[in-house]
This record gives structure tokens, C-alpha cells and sequence, in this order.
């Protein structure tokens, strides 16, 4: 996509909701109505092209801000098995405001904490094991313990859908899911499940179309309005 028509469809995106907004005493239809035309390019406003994602990438490494700020608006992989999961009572509300709003936007976790202090040594450890030569680490931690008794991630497991989702992002055949503690490590050679990523990707790409991109488009949060749902959401009854 040419950059005058991001800055077309980026004025189109900005002036359409306000416009609306003027004339409809802030209950916007602007979104709803347009639906099929905001379709055409539903990825305008985030997506990253060749050397685009090099720079991303990039930038993202140590700059923390700069990562949360790459993050909004994007289904990342932490958050792929969560919102793969969702069931049609399940509202958007809460993926929401994580995604676009910055809930739960913690930098300085206990469990942040113990991957930034650790990070070096699990990685030495990784090539003294396996020989791979980490040149570009992502670190991660988490409270729960993933893997089953015979030391395998569980496929329920949220950091299964992350790696899932990682691979597919990245083309890779397989993923090593290296465990690290100070007495002993774990390694997981995980192969890419093309039937998983076709089963999860589905509800996926529908919560961004129904829910996520409306709201990047459209913000309803600021006008006090309920966020739209999935079409197939039906709320519990009490």
C-alpha cells in the first residue's frame, strides 16, 4: 500500500466517525454503515512492510515504551490463545481495553522482574544445550506452570497459542520452548500445527473485524458508549 493511499484512507477514517459524530448527537453509525468499505483495507492503520517491520523490530528491542506503543491495536501473540478462546457469552470488553487502552499494563512485575534478571543465563544455558546461537532474544514469564509430567508445553496452555501464533507470524517450521530455573531447565522442540492455526485464526480474525478495528476507527470508550460485540456475542442471562 502506497503511503498517499494510507493518508487517504487515514483522512477518510478521521473525518467519516466526527462527521457522524456531529450530525447523530455522538451515537455514530459511521462504522456500522461503512462496514464493507473499511473492510477493503482493514489493515491501513498497523500494518508494516518489508523494511517497515525491519525498523520495527528494531526499535522495539530495549526501548519499552516504544514496544507497548507497537502493540496497540495488534492481536499479539501473548493474547492469540485468549481471544482465540472466547466463547459467545464472552464480551469484548475486557480484551479491549488491553489492546487499545492499556489495562494491565504492568512494567515492573515480579515475574518481568525475574526474566529481565535471568534472561543471560537462560540463554547461555539454551546454547549449551543445543548448540543455536541466540542472536535476537525475546524474554517472557509467567506465574503458572506450563508444561504437563512429561515435560511438554500443555496444548490448553496459553503459551502453546502464543508459540502457535509466532510461528505462523514468522514462516518457522518449529519453535524451541526452552524452561529455565536456577536447578534445572527443560527444552520443548514444538512443531508448527497448521490444523490449529487454521481452527483458532477464525474467531481471530473476527474479533478484529467486529470488535478491535471498529473501535480503532470509531472510538466508542471516549463517548461513553458500550464497545461493539461479535455478531454471534449473546450475553448471560442472570
Amino acid at each position: 500500500m502506497t503511503m498517499l493511499m494510507r493518508w487517504l484512507f487515514l483522512a477518510a477514517v478521521i473525518l467519516g466517525p466526527w462527521m457522524a459524530v456531529l450530525t447523530n448527537r455522538y451515537q455514530s453509525p459511521w462504522v456500522d454503515q461503512n462496514r464493507h468499505t473499511l473492510l477493503l483495507y482493514p489493515f491501513a492503520l498497523i500494518a508494516a512492510f518489508g523494511t517497515e517491520q525491519e525498523a520495527l523490530e528494531r526499535c522495539t528491542r530495549r526501548d519499552r515504551e516504544a514496544w507497548f506503543a507497537a502493540r496497540r491495536g495488534r492481536i499479539t501473540a501473548s493474547v492469540f490463545q485468549r481471544v482465540s478462546n472466547m466463547r459467545p457469552t464472552t464480551p469484548c470488553d475486557s480484551v479491549l481495553e488491553v489492546l487499545l487502552y492499556g489495562a494491565g499494563r504492568e512494567l515492573d512485575t515480579p515475574a518481568l522482574r525475574y526474566g529481565r534478571q535471568n534472561e543471560e543465563r537462560a540463554i547461555r544455558e539454551y546454547e549449551r544445550r543445543t548448540g543455536v546461537l541466540v542472536r535476537h532474544p525475546l524474554a517472557a514469564a509467567g506465574g503458572s506452570f506450563c508444561l504437563d509430567r512429561a515435560m511438554k508445553l500443555r496444548r490448553g496452555h496459553p503459551y502453546y497459542g502464543q508459540v502457535q501464533a509466532q510461528m505462523a507470524c514468522c514462516g518457522a517450521r518449529f519453535c524451541d520452548f526452552f524452561v529455565w530455573t536456577p536447578h534445572e531447565s527443560e527444552c520443548d522442540r514444538i512443531a508448527f500445527d497448521p490444523d490449529f492455526w487454521q481452527q483458532k485464526i477464525g474467531p481471530v480474525r473476527e474479533f478484529f473485524l467486529e470488535c478491535l478495528l471498529p473501535e480503532m476507527v470509531d472510538p466508542r470508550k471516549a463517548r461513553g458508549l458500550p464497545y461493539r460485540e461479535r455478531r454471534k456475542y449473546r450475553p448471560r442471562r442472570h
